[in-house]
């Protein structure tokens, strides 16, 4: 083998590509077991149930879909990362700062969550003879040492990794050796890759509502069926697709197609949350027992989607003013 440094002699920094190699295969790997999860997913939908057992309803197959769905995303956001981070690609190393964020986030929140809900659900699932104090605190250490790992530690452990100079400094000089010593493509600024991303996302999942069996959404409070809610689902999954595409290419029409949607859709949901009708709609595509259960023990949980959802209209928003510069500045040459 070469040199390390031999295709990058100015690096500022200490190589890392032999750990960027390693952190890109065990992506790959996270990937490769949310594929399994998926097909045992998969599995269960296909294999006929007994004749005796209960019929499963009709919004227990809706989840299990969604479900299947949102760990492929997962499962494709890990192995396109993963291939990424061996190559040394910086696009590879801004998107896992991306995913790894958004994971840390979410992870802290279902491990407060959890801390605050165990002791009811233990109450719920034996109200008659209650659970021997000791085995509670096993099976809730156990719990929260698994959700303190894989949703808080491993996260930030790939926030530390590639936010630090070196790797940082080791994917660019990769891209800048690339065709030859040719110079390299135009680069986005990351508040842009950001936005790109996240309106590429939401084109995706837009669309998981149309496999429930009820055709149904909200609109500002409302509950609308049928071809009206297909078509709302799509017209936001297309505005979605367009937005990320535009933002990609540097064109301002982007980034007001991704500010009107905000704006349209934020308060619809906001509006459809605080009325009540996101309640009825769930109860109107059919409740498994976990989700009853889950309602019983904390009635709070749509004011805290509602918050939470107030929470994240802000920051996108705030997203949204920061990079306008970028879009402004962005000259035809450089967006064509």
């Amino acid at each position: 083998m070469g040199n390390p440094t031999a295709e990058s002699p100015a690096l500022p920094y200490k190589d890392r590509r032999s750990w960027l190699i390693a952190f890109g295969v065990f992506e790959i790997l996270l990937g490769a077991c949310c594929l399994l999860i998926t097909l045992f997913a998969l599995m269960s939908l296909v294999i006929p149930r007994p004749s005796h057992t209960a019929e499963t309803p009709a919004g227990a197959h809706a989840a299990m879909v969604v479900g299947v769905g949102f760990y492929v995303m997962i499962a494709a956001f890990f192995l396109v990362a993963g291939i990424g981070s061996i190559l040394r690609r910086n696009w590879a190393r801004i998107l896992t700062l991306i995913g790894s964020g958004l994971w840390l986030f979410i992870g802290t929140l279902g491990t407060i969550f959890f801390l605050f809900l165990f002791p009811k659900i233990m109450a719920a699932q034996y109200p008659v003879q209650p659970v021997p104090q000791h085995i509670e605190h096993i099976v809730m250490g156990s719990t929260v040492l698994m959700a303190i790992v894989f949703g808080i530690l491993l996260p930030l452990t790939f926030l530390i990794f590639y936010s630090r100079k070196s790797v940082k400094a080791t994917c660019l000089a990769r891209g800048a050796t690339t065709a030859a010593g040719a110079v390299s493509s135009r680069k986005l600024p990351v508040p842009v890759i950001i936005l790109g991303a996240w309106e590429a996302l939401a084109a995706v999942s837009a669309l998981f509502p149309l496999v429930s069996p009820v055709r149904a959404t909200c609109l500002f409070g409302y509950v609308v069926r049928g071809w009206t809610a297909v078509a709302v689902v799509v017209a936001f999954s297309a505005l979605s697709a367009a937005a990320a595409w535009l933002i990609y290419r540097m064109r301002l029409t982007g980034w007001n197609i991704s500010l009107l949607k905000l704006l349209f859709f934020g308060v619809s949901t906001v509006l459809s949350l605080a009325s009540g009708s996101m309640s009825r709609l769930l109860v109107e595509m059919g409740q498994t027992p976990g989700q009853e259960q889950f309602e019983y023990l904390f009635p709070q949980f749509m004011t805290v989607v509602m918050v939470a959802t107030l929470i994240m209209c802000t920051i996108y928003l705030a997203l949204l003013i920061y990079s306008r510069r970028f879009f402004l500045s962005a000259t035809p040459s450089a967006a064509s």
